[in-house]
């Protein structure tokens, strides 16, 4: 049992604190307060099991601190100063149960994905909001006041925007529970703190990706209603943090339901290999022996619906990527055309100024200003 402070003295207390995790569950999560988060691994075939914690989910405050651990006695100022240091936030829930699943493969080889097993994404939660509305960098960097998320906000908001579903889960699951960063203060208690942060992400993916999107102003900002509604009745930050993942991939969905919507399900089929493949060379013989069609009419088809060709979309595909990878990685244009498989670097710069009517080093010069 990792503890700090060592407030777990005993194998009693070890074994009560265990109860409280769930039994069905490998590994599990328990959060006794909103504030605070343990872990438990089962070892495979055996009847041992790892408690991991606590992890500390928001700074304490001066009082929760003397609260907690009884420092009233002692001279409090230096306490709270070395305290503001030792209890800022290191983990968050997404983060810690990342975290969770990767020692948990380590120790029992067993993969896991995070959101599936620890239910990240509810379903039920996005069907409940959908149906009330038929029926009617948010961090800062503290040292220097900077809000230094801005690449990674607007990284998320890209893939919301663009309707890329599977590129936001990634990004969300991976990029995102790896950057830890403080949150400047939003509210007085954690829990306001935490809703606060979310009605503000809430607002700009609607604002921000949404309605450029391609969704309908009316339906965005009844969305944003019924989400802010939801979260004000939630009474802890694990509730908040699960619904805001919620809310980011419900949207990013619409979206993606709304471009997509008057192709069929043929042709989104074919959209989708081929957004799947934009580092491979992709041709249409490829695309016809993924759907066991032919040539001619996965050709004739995919014009017919979306007004382009195979190749015009390839290539498409292609360009969005590298305007992906030119903003939000450090990969030079050469490593980029090399690994979108263009022909040669200049190819993959005339294409990209003719599409984008900017050459790829001043799009990175002026996404980067």
């Amino acid at each position: 049992m990792f503890t700090f402070p060592p407030t777990i003295k005993s194998k009693k207390e070890i074994l009560t604190l265990n109860k409280y995790f769930d039994s069905n569950k490998n590994p599990s999560l328990f959060l006794p307060e909103s504030e605070i988060i343990y872990g438990k691994i089962k070892i495979r075939d055996n009847k041992d099991y790892i408690i991991i914690g606590p992890v500390i989910n928001d700074s304490f405050t001066p009082n929760r601190l003397d609260k907690d651990f009884n420092l009233s006695q002692f001279d409090l100022t230096e306490i709270h100063n070395i305290a503001a240091d030792v209890f800022s936030p290191k983990f968050n829930l997404n983060s810690f149960s990342n975290f969770l699943i990767l020692t948990n493969y380590l120790i029992n080889k067993k993969m896991l994905t995070t959101s599936k097993h620890f239910q990240l994404l509810n379903t039920h939660v996005i069907k409940n909001i959908n149906t009330q509305k038929t029926k009617q960098k948010i961090h800062k960097v503290e040292s220097n006041n900077l809000h230094n998320t801005y690449f990674l906000e607007q990284e998320m908001l890209n893939y919301i925007r663009r309707g890329q579903k599977k590129n936001l889960i990634n990004f969300l699951e991976n990029k995102m529970s790896k950057s830890f960063l403080h949150a400047g203060k939003m509210g007085e208690t954690p829990l306001r703190q935490t809703k606060n942060i979310f009605i503000g992400t809430l607002v700009k993916v609607g604002n921000q990706a949404a309605i450029p999107g391609g969704m309908a102003i009316e339906d965005v900002y009844e969305l944003i209603d019924n989400y802010t509604i939801k979260c004000e009745k939630l009474s802890s930050v694990d509730q908040i943090l699960a619904l805001q993942y919620n809310m980011l991939i419900d949207f990013c969905q619409l979206i993606k339901n709304k471009k997509i919507s008057t192709v069929s399900v043929e042709v989104q089929r074919m959209m989708n290999f081929i957004d799947g493949r934009v580092n491979t060379t992709t041709t249409i013989a490829d695309v016809a022996k993924f759907c066991n069609r032919s040539n001619s009419y996965v050709g004739r088809t995919f014009k017919k619906e979306t007004g382009k060709t195979i190749h015009q979309y390839i290539l498409e595909a292609k360009l969005i990527e590298g305007q992906n990878l030119l903003t939000y990685t450090d990969m030079t244009i050469a490593e980029i055309s090399n690994y979108l498989n263009f022909s040669s670097q200049s190819y993959f710069q005339n294409c990209f100024r003719k599409y984008f009517e900017v050459t790829p080093f001043t799009f990175r010069r002026n996404s980067s200003a």
